[in-house]
C-alpha cells in the first residue's frame, strides 16, 4: 500500500516556473482533450502584425 498524493507522469515544477507570468492575447483555434492531457491552440499577432500559432 501507498499513502499520500500520486502525480501524473510529468512534474510540473519541472517543465514551468511557477512564478514567471505571461498574458497573451488571441483567439483559441482548437481545444484538444487526451486524458489526462488538454491543449489549446491559438492565434495571436506578432510584433510585426503578423498571425502566429
Amino acid at each position: 500500500m501507498m499513502a499520500g498524493t500520486l502525480h501524473a507522469h510529468h512534474s510540473f515544477t519541472a517543465e514551468f516556473d511557477v512564478h514567471l507570468k505571461a498574458k497573451l492575447r488571441g483567439t483559441i483555434t482548437e481545444v484538444w482533450f487526451k486524458n489526462p492531457h488538454v491543449r489549446y491552440v491559438f492565434v495571436v499577432k506578432n510584433e510585426k502584425g503578423r498571425d502566429e500559432t
